[in-house]
């Protein structure tokens, strides 16, 4: 079987993919948390970064490679990735919703 590369984009940190749909390994570790930013989603001052992507995590390349990390940051459905800051509880819910 032929493998194509695939092109690879960085994550620019807006949290809208994690709050849009929360990603499998999220799921696993807070079963209870399923509405809103994800419990694993940490604001930096600057930026989210997800804690399981985190260098520190033994599993970050892993989830990196499987969450296509950064591919939701170019994508036309996502109204947040020109506008990275910090989200209000209601911001995230609103987006829930829109499913």
């Amino acid at each position: 079987m032929l493998i194509e590369e695939r092109k690879v984009w960085h994550c620019v940190g807006c949290g809208f993919c994690c709050v849009n749909q929360r990603c499998t390994f999220g799921v696993a570790r807070h079963p209870g948390a399923q509405n809103g930013l994800c419990p694993e989603l940490e604001w930096t001052g600057r930026r989210y970064v997800c804690r399981l992507m985190m260098p520190t995590s033994d599993i970050a390349d892993f989830v990196k490679r499987e969450l296509r990390s950064g591919e939701g940051c170019v994508s036309f459905q996502n109204p947040w990735r020109r506008d990275v800051r910090r989200r209000t509880p209601e911001e995230a819910a609103a987006v829930g919703k829109k499913k």
